[in-house]
């Protein structure tokens, strides 16, 4: 990949022939109903173990009980860098219980997203930019994003960080571009793991286009510097974890690498075409696809929704088969009028997807979250000749969001041992969460 540069500055005329006015009415309107979901029902939202811990730690941590050192334990079995935890106590005390708290989370979610769109407004020059908007369409309303930006975790609170970490790359030949890339990235993994995959891959990227370009583009010294200021934070979960017992799952075995390739391969195809509701809703999933419900007659609306958009997905595979042939960078459809976006789309999503299959058992859906918007890239790059197919798909995956949030309402979340179960206004209404705090 290539170098390319974002300060190059495009007359008003040219903006407006770029990008179509509906599209971009399109996409202000998905913003705002995106906005929406997320900030509706928030009493909905799921309310497990992390979640527990962490309110406990923002109630009681240096007033009852000692500070934490680390953070909670992780999906790969240690413990999360310390960072984790102080983020996000540091945010709840901005509020008094736990729905409040939530809605500081989603409010400064939602600025995030719409910082994204004023950075790619600003930063990324106009013909090169309608991508980048779609994308920040289906971000909005796509239902795998929109249910990891609602909820009080670790991954929840990755989107502000993921735009600075995107604006400082971007603006990597400056002082402060380089600087700021450099310490955001030595923070970013301290708030979610995730975040050292992305960091490294971004990094790997950028090092190789340089080569490829023979031309340097970073500022390097002051990249180090922000650096090496970012790892003091770091060295409590160093020590707990070069101390502790547990080392971190590899699992190079066949077995483990064939299952690690198959459900990352399925993680890509349901944040990609917002069908992932299967693992969330389990046993409901067939209620679901019969709603909505009217006059006691089941519509199965939903189903013809997920119909069109597992099609939609199934043209989009064709489209990239019929690619693959010619997957080098000089014959990369687009790749000469979209640098940017193939850049953060190779190593901000595959690349960081190969790193998960290839270094660690890493294989939950939950760790791409932080570069569901590089992913959703592929989903535009493949589809946008077809503006209109496009916009069907933003409407179709609004729908999908939509219909879930209301389900989940309704239902009081999902019984059983879903990714979901019960929400936490059900729980408190049934007694199965006591929180003194909670007001």
């Amino acid at each position: 990949m290539g170098l390319w540069t974002v300060n190059g500055q495009e007359n008003s005329e040219t903006q407006a022939q770029a990008t179509p006015r509906w599209v971009l009415i399109l996409v202000g309107i998905a913003l705002v109903f995106g906005s929406v979901l997320r900030l509706v029902w928030l009493e909905d939202m799921p309310w497990h173990y992390d979640q527990g811990w962490l309110h406990d730690r923002t109630e009681f941590a240096g007033r009852t009980e000692p500070w934490p050192m680390i953070g909670i334990e992780s999906s790969l079995g240690i413990m999360n860098p310390g960072l984790s935890a102080w983020y996000i106590i540091s945010l709840g005390r901005l509020a008094e219980n736990p729905v409040d708290r939530l809605r500081v989370i989603v409010v400064i979610n939602i600025a995030a997203m719409f910082g994204l769109f004023l950075l790619v407004w600003k930063m990324i020059p106009a013909t090169r930019r309608e991508p980048w908007l779609w994308m920040l369409a289906l971000f909005a309303v796509n239902p795998f994003t929109v249910r990891f930006s609602k909820r009080i975790w670790q991954q929840s609170v990755l989107p502000p960080w993921v735009l600075a970490f995107f604006l400082a790359h971007l603006k990597r030949g400056t002082r402060w571009g380089s600087f700021t890339w450099g310490l955001v990235g030595a923070l970013i993994g301290q708030i979610h793991m995730s975040g050292f995959f992305l960091a490294f891959s971004i990094l790997v990227g950028t090092i190789v286009s340089e080569i490829r370009a023979r031309q340097v583009s970073t500022r390097w010294g002051w990249w180090f510097l922000g650096s090496l200021i970012g790892v003091p934070p770091l060295v409590p979960w160093l020590v707990a974890v070069g101390a502790g017992d547990r080392a971190i799952p590899v699992g190079w075995t066949i077995g483990n690498m064939f299952f690690r390739a198959r459900m990352l391969t399925y993680n890509w195809f349901q944040i990609c075409s917002g069908t992932g509701l299967w693992y969330t809703l389990q046993g409901e999933m067939t209620e679901f696809l019969a709603s909505p419900v009217v006059g006691g007659t089941p519509t199965y609306a939903m189903a013809f929704v997920y119909v069109f958009l597992l099609g939609v997905t199934a043209y989009a595979l064709v489209r990239l088969v019929c690619r693959i042939s010619r997957f080098r960078r000089n014959q990369l459809p687009g790749y000469s009028q979209e640098p940017e976006a193939w850049f953060y789309l190779f190593w901000g999503a595959i690349g960081l997807t190969f790193l998960f299959f290839a270094i660690v058992r890493i294989n939950w859906d939950h760790y791409l979250f932080i570069s569901s918007t590089f992913i959703l890239l592929a989903v535009v790059i493949l589809l946008l000749p077809n503006r209109k197919l496009l916009a069907a798909v933003v409407l179709a995956q609004a729908l999908v969001s939509g219909g879930f949030y209301l389900y989940i309402h309704e239902h009081g979340g999902v019984s059983g041992e879903s990714e979901y179960r019960r929400t936490l206004a059900w729980k408190l209404e049934h007694n199965e969460v006591i929180l003194p705090a909670y007001r």
